[in-house]
Formats: C-alpha cells, structure tokens, sequence
C-alpha cells in the first residue's frame, strides 16, 4: 500500500477530515515540515515524509515561506541561533564615498560577485576591500552580506 495512503488513512482514523488544511495551518502557525512531521509521527504514529508534508503545504494554497522567512522563522522558534557579528568586524568604513560605492555595485551588476544574491532576492550588498584599505576600485568587490561574514571568518581562521 503507498506510504502516502496510509498517511493519509491513519490520520483520518485520528479524526483528521481535512489533512492539507490541518498542516497548512500548523505552517502557517510556524512550523516547519520536519516539526510537523515528527509532531504526526509522535501523536499519531503517523509516518510521512517531509516531502509529503511539503505537498501537503502547497496543496493546501498556503504560500511558501521564502529563505530569508524560513531563517528568521527558525531562529525565533530556537531551531537556529543566530550570531552576531564580532566587534571588530561591525565598524563601518567610512573612507568610501558614495560615489565609489556606486561605481563598484554598477560594476558588479548589484550583485554578489561570490554567489550572485542581490537585493532583488532579499539579500543587504556590501562594499569589501580586498586587500587592505585601499580605495582603488580594483581593490573593491561587492559582497553579499552572508559571503562577506563568511570571508572573514575564513580569513580570522587561517591566520
């Protein structure tokens, strides 16, 4: 019998008439398939993959939650912690004007030259000094802000 079925069957057993509106409420409510997955598992001995519990969402019209959604959704529930920046990374250069930082984000096609994230999909650009503090463009990158923490962690580390 398919995996699915029995899912299905199991839960309608429980008293579960509506399955797709049942789970798309409990996302909506925040949850996440893996949370919804083992909470069937563990209420109703309910098997299900958290693939079936994905369909299920979509099935159920809710819409889905973007990455950045799911990440600020992840840390609010405790499934993430989130870590802050170091001190010494936090300050703020000020010896670039605006006008260079425009001329590297246009040569960049405002994007991240590391992953290719740009504001249009949700992500803050950054200005990184590639070597040192000189303000040559050829000395400047755009850097999403995850690839820029990233970069620097990388180098803190090799050091």
């Amino acid at each position: 019998m398919d995996k699915r079925r029995t899912f299905w069957n199991i839960c309608y057993k429980a008293g579960i008439t509506d399955l797709e509106k049942c789970i798309g409420d409990m996302y909506i409510a925040g949850m996440s398939s893996k949370e919804i997955q083992e909470h069937f598992a563990n209420k109703y001995r309910a098997v299900c993959t958290e693939k079936n519990i994905s369909d299920y969402v979509k099935r159920s019209g809710v819409p889905i939650r973007s990455k950045q959604e799911a990440k600020i959704n992840a840390i609010k529930r405790g499934r993430m912690v989130y870590l802050k920046k170091p001190k010494h990374l936090l300050k703020k250069s000020g010896s670039l004007s605006s006008k260079i930082r425009f001329n590297v984000l246009e040569r960049d096609n405002f994007a991240c030259t590391l992953c290719g994230n740009s504001p249009k999909t949700g992500y803050t650009l950054e200005i990184h000094h590639i070597n040192g503090s000189s303000s040559d463009l050829d000395n400047l990158q755009t850097l999403c802000f995850q690839c820029h923490r990233g970069l620097h962690y990388t180098k803190k580390d090799k050091v």
